[in-house]
């Protein structure tokens, strides 16, 4: 007679159609826990409705492993009444996408550490959030990268050369597609040769920086004004949202685009948008920060890693530097093909040993680093009154000076400017600064706005801080 299989639970949960990147990573999860199927019995919860229902609460009775997508609103007060009266010793697994960003702020305001063991496991999309998560809590984690589409391989594969330029994602704020716009802007003369344009595929989120309690604003509107000042309406195309991800690619394949992404989102746990391009051998530059950081080492010769600035206003990307990388790889007639070794951990990552796991029953804790940020962050209005789902809505920081920021952000990548050289006679000012009488205005939709006084410090300043760049050497 054989041993009976240990029991796996996956709960998982839906969101809105601008998360996309939440479908897929939704999909990865049952992908990568479906591995699992040999030696565990595995059971899916696809969703829990609130109040709990008797029967997604009688679900859990039995099981060796509770795996969550995420522990949110919803899910921790689950988790909570489960530990309580119905399964007291099943081992919970959670993923933990934006939360190590805000010190765990989410799972202090949510009571998680009352709930939550050392013999549970923390997930990591990628390796500088499972840093931080030891900066941050006693809990033990293991990364586990997102995995393949599977639906896109039958679509073939980029074949050069580069004819235009895309960008897929949400547009945001986050997603620093002004300072992309930027990078056009400086060489449009080149584009315009070549025509070549940039092609833009999502829609606006209305998000803002919320860890920054920053609004959104009107950033649609802000980025075609952008395209007017600089003159490249002509060279920027805003594209429908296209949901069906395979009439997505396609439509980019037949444009030989050249994929960009400078994200700046301090919730940039993964990026699924530049793995399905890996997949399809389309060529990327991006941002060399959080969860981009596992396409740069992985996928040398096909993707490229621009650096990531830090500085007292915020984190920033030097667009004259990108607009040299890109012209560079525009001319590249060849792309490596990502092997089958370079493929392997995003078509079959390494299972967990889950029988291996220690049994350290210690109540989770927070680092003197976590309390810190819990002490000063503020819970939005919204979420008290419970029309937003997350905690972290609201002021996490005080602003990008705050040191606290500051060491996440480097951990996620963003390095000390050099001393920077002024000593040039003509600068091209960001398309959000202005030129007032006794003052420099910006309007940085990421970052927020500010003034400055007009001395001769001002371009040292404007430089060291992302808002000009210069033009012509003396």
């Amino acid at each position: 007679m054989t041993d009976q299989k240990k029991r796996i639970l996956l709960i998982t949960c839906h969101e809105d159609d601008l998360w996309t990147s939440i479908s897929s990573l939704r999909n990865s999860f049952i992908d990568y826990w479906t591995q699992y199927k040999d030696n565990y019995q595995i059971t899916t919860l696809d969703h829990i409705n609130y109040p709990f229902l008797p029967s997604d609460l009688i679900k859990t009775a039995g099981m060796d492993f509770l795996i969550f997508l995420r522990l949110d609103a919803k899910t921790a007060p689950f988790l909570e009444a489960v530990r309580k009266s119905i399964n007291t010793t099943a081992r919970v697994i959670s993923y933990t996408e934006e939360s190590p960003s805000i010190g765990f702020f989410n799972y202090k305001s949510l009571h998680l550490e009352l709930v939550l063991k050392t013999s549970d496991i923390l997930i990591a999309q990628n390796k500088r959030d499972q840093a931080l998560i030891s900066l941050l809590t006693n809990m033990p984690s293991f990364h586990v990268p997102g995995m393949i589409n599977k639906d896109l391989l039958s679509l073939g594969k980029f074949k050069g050369p580069i004819k235009n330029l895309c960008y897929i994602g949400r547009i945001s704020p986050q997603k620093n597609l002004h300072t992309t716009l930027w990078t056009i802007g400086l060489i449009q003369r080149d584009l315009r040769e070549k025509g070549i344009k940039l092609y833009v595929f999502g829609h606006q989120d209305n998000l803002g920086s919320p860890n920054m309690g920053l609004p959104s604003g009107a950033y649609l509107e802000e980025l075609y004004s952008y395209c007017t000042k600089m003159g490249i309406l002509d060279l920027v195309i805003f594209e429908e949202f296209q949901p069906k991800i395979e009439l997505l690619y396609k439509r980019i394949l037949a444009l030989n685009c050249l994929n960009i992404s400078l994200s700046l989102h301090s919730d940039e746990d993964f990026g699924f948008s530049i793995l399905e391009c890996c997949t399809l051998g389309i060529p990327s530059i991006i941002s060399n920060w959080e969860g981009y950081s596992n396409f740069i080492d992985d996928f040398p010769g096909l993707v490229e890693g621009v650096t990531v600035n830090q500085s007292e206003a915020g984190p920033f990307i030097d667009p004259q530097k990108t607009s040299e990388l890109v012209l560079s790889t525009i001319e590249q007639l060849h792309f490596e093909v990502a092997t089958e070794t370079e493929f392997k951990k995003y078509i079959s990552p390494p299972l967990i040993e889950l029988e291996a796991l220690e049994e350290n029953k210690s109540p989770m804790m927070y680092t003197d680093f976590a309390r810190k940020i819990h002490k000063q962050a503020v819970i939005s209005p919204q979420v008290k009154l419970g029309d937003r789902e997350w905690p972290q809505h609201g002021v996490i920081y005080h602003s990008y000076a705050d040191a606290l920021v500051q060491k996440i952000f480097e951990i996620y990548g963003a390095k000390k400017l050099k001393l920077v050289d002024t000593q040039y006679t003509k600068f091209e000012l960001a398309p959000w600064v202005s030129i007032k009488e006794t003052c420099i205005e910006i309007k940085d939709p990421h970052r927020g706005s500010t003034l400055i006084p007009k001395d001769e410090h001002q371009n040292q300043w404007l430089m060291s801080h992302g808002y000009i760049v210069s033009k012509v050497k003396r």
